[in-house]
């Protein structure tokens, strides 16, 4: 056969496949608007980069110690796992049937019948919007955390003091949130074949973070202060919380779901996503099996290498986990690593921020949000460079409420936004007949 006649059989191939992908968004009931020239590796990279599976245990694991100690940590992420693992497939086989930009909103109207979709559809769609939107700020100020951490590697007194009474240290944490914020925005500006690149970028630099700490950091604590026992690791207990033992236990699920929830992503650019019946229900399990698996080899890691618990809980950094490098690899060495964190959550904002504005988007192309007919115009590259743009103004919105210590939305979004998942999935049991009855219409394949 030759090249010609293969090159021409490719591109029959991908017509016919952009051709079955516009089908099926019209039997839904919605026009093709979007680009749609992602694949399975920027599918798997949305969800992956936006869990973040090192920066996540890195920086929620000091709350799992506090509640329960290293034998919470570890047991609690193992139960966690196997139900996000569950909840992950059931999402992939909705998705399958149902490829679109609002992603768990839709599955949970849709899944819910005629009766009840308008009620399901309207909580899932604020809670997991809600969610995607704040979760932005707590990246930001995540960043943030890093870089004004590294004072205290260097002994470096800010004026005032690091207390959040500090006006003064309040409007620095500010400032480097707004400045990773920008770039993180900026990044959602470039052309979806350039942004292809950002997810392997984001793909390989988590994994490079991941293989640093799996090699450099246990030579270097072995150099220095040494490891934690298995005893230690596996059964040591601890009650930061001063809550009752039982309770307290219970407040180390608060770490093991952070780390694991957000493998909804992939839904979110489905309509980005060539042949998206099957890869974007694909992204969300692949991506779901593997966050879990790396983040739990990275819990016991570094379970393995911390101090003792007395000495880790007296490291006062924003960040403690940059003190605990310096500890273990130096004070430069630590620069690096502080380096390799912060491009990771930039990167991982910025994924979160597609995420979050195509869900966005699609909200707004039902017609549910105030000037919808604004925020759900798409450009000429078929991106909803609108949708971002709101992105960014709620994030302003949140900042503000940081900057006056009060408690923004995303502290307690986490919640609505599992409780998502627990709705989109019983209703998908309850009333499968109408998600088979949609599968069968459009004669979507088995992703599995």
């Amino acid at each position: 056969m030759s090249t010609y006649s293969i090159k021409k059989d490719d591109q029959e191939e991908v017509a016919s496949s952009l051709d079955q992908d516009e089908l099926q968004l019209e039997h839904l009931g919605y026009k093709p608007q979007l680009h749609r020239t992602w694949h399975l590796v920027e599918s798997f990279g949305a969800s992956f980069c936006a869990l973040n599976f090192i920066g996540g245990v890195r920086g929620a694991l000091f709350l799992g110690l506090q509640a329960g100690g290293p034998a919470a940590v570890w047991s609690s992420y193992l139960i966690t796992m196997v139900f996000m693992f569950i909840t992950a497939a059931v999402l992939a086989e909705i998705c399958s049937a149902l490829p679109l930009s609002g992603s768990i909103y839709i599955w949970s109207a849709e899944s819910a019948g005629p009766k009840y979709a308008r009620f399901f559809g309207f909580v899932v769609a604020w809670w997991s919007t809600t969610a995607w939107m704040t979760f932005v700020a707590g990246n930001c100020q995540s960043t943030a955390n890093y870089v004004v951490s590294q004072l205290a590697v260097w002994e470096i007194d800010y004026p005032g003091g690091t207390a959040i009474g500090n006006v003064k240290w309040r409007a620095l944490i500010w400032a480097i949130s707004e400045g990773m914020l920008l770039v993180s925005v900026a990044v959602n500006y470039l052309p979806p074949k350039w942004y292809s690149g950002v997810f392997r970028f984001s793909i390989g630099l988590m994994m490079v973070d991941f293989f640093l700490c799996l090699i450099w950091l246990p030579i270097a604590v072995h150099n220095t202060y040494g490891f934690r026992t298995a005893s230690e690791v596996f059964t040591m207990t601890y009650n930061g919380t001063g809550a009752p033992a039982g309770w307290n236990w219970m407040l180390s699920f608060l770490f093991t779901a952070g780390t694991l929830t957000g493998f909804d992503a992939s839904g979110h650019i489905a309509e980005e996503t060539k042949n998206a019946s099957v890869t974007a229900g694909r992204g969300i399990l692949f991506s779901a099996i593997a966050t879990g698996v790396l983040g739990f080899i990275t819990t016991i890691l570094f379970l393995f290498c911390t101090p003792d618990l007395d000495t880790l809980f007296a490291l006062d950094a924003p960040q403690p986990f940059v003190q605990l490098y310096a500890l273990a690899l130096g004070k430069g060495p630590s620069i690096f690593m502080t380096v390799i964190a912060v491009l990771g959550l930039m990167m991982n904002t910025s994924i979160a921020i597609v995420a979050a504005s195509r869900l966005i988007f699609a909200v707004a192309r039902d017609g549910v949000l105030p000037f919808s007919w604004w925020i759900g115009r798409v450009d000429e590259q078929g991106q909803p460079k609108n949708a971002v743009t709101v992105r960014k103004t709620i994030r302003e919105w949140e900042e503000r409420w940081r900057r006056v210590g009060r408690v923004p939305p995303s502290e307690t979004a986490a919640v609505g936004f599992c409780a998502s998942y627990l709705i989109a999935c019983p209703c998908r049991d309850c009333r499968c007949s109408h998600m088979y009855a949609r599968i069968a219409a459009l004669s979507c394949p088995d992703p599995f």
